[in-house]
């Protein structure tokens, strides 16, 4: 149980809506996976998450939350670039600082 709210405590996304949906999303998707598993399995959003969390092909309920969570991440970059006015190329610059 201690692993869950570590989990809990690092989430990013601040936005009240995009929480709500993420969170009404993953609890479906862990209450009726194992009935939809065969049909998620064919699904492209599903694969689409699950190959954006590195699954190497599988649709799994772990996979799948793992690319909720990375789409998460994705839109607070999204939404702090947006804030700050930060553009791509600023970015591709803080990147190759961080590599060196």
């Amino acid at each position: 149980m201690q692993i869950t709210n570590v989990l809990w405590e690092a989430f990013q996304v601040r936005d009240f809506n995009s929480i709500k949906n993420l969170l009404v999303l993953a609890f479906f998707l862990v209450g009726f996976f194992p009935e939809l598993q065969t049909q998620l399995a064919n699904h492209p959003t599903a694969q689409y998450l699950c190959d954006l969390a590195r699954s190497k092909g599988k649709v799994t309920l772990h996979f799948l939350l793992k690319g909720l969570e990375k789409l998460a991440h994705f839109e607070e970059v999204h939404a702090w670039m947006t804030e700050y006015k930060i553009t791509q190329d600023q970015i591709q610059e803080i990147l190759a600082y961080v590599r060196t």
